[in-house]
C-alpha cells in the first residue's frame, strides 16, 4: 500500500458520506475555525489596543465563558416562553 492509498483510506474514514451529514460537518468545521480565529484576534486586540495584561484577558474571557455556561439553560427557557 503506497502513501497515496493510505491517505485516501484515512480521508475515507474521517469524511462523512455525501449529503446532509457532510454538509453539517463542513458547517461545524467552518464555525469552529471562525470562532477560534475570532478568539485569537480578540486576545491580540485586548492586549495591544486596550493595553490589558494577558492575565486580565484570560480572567475576563474565563468569567465570560462561565457566565455563558451558567446562563444558557435559564435564558433558553426564558426565550421559549
Amino acid at each position: 500500500m503506497g502513501a497515496r492509498e493510505s491517505i485516501r483510506t484515512a480521508v475515507r474514514d474521517v469524511v462523512p458520506p455525501a449529503g446532509l451529514t457532510r454538509a453539517l460537518a463542513v458547517q461545524a468545521m467552518v464555525y469552529a475555525v471562525g470562532t477560534g480565529l475570532f478568539q485569537a484576534g480578540s486576545a491580540v486586540f485586548f492586549t495591544r489596543a486596550l493595553g490589558l495584561s494577558p492575565a486580565q484577558v484570560g480572567l475576563g474571557l474565563s468569567l465570560a465563558a462561565g457566565a455563558s455556561l451558567l446562563g444558557t439553560v435559564p435564558l433558553g427557557g426564558f426565550t421559549d416562553r
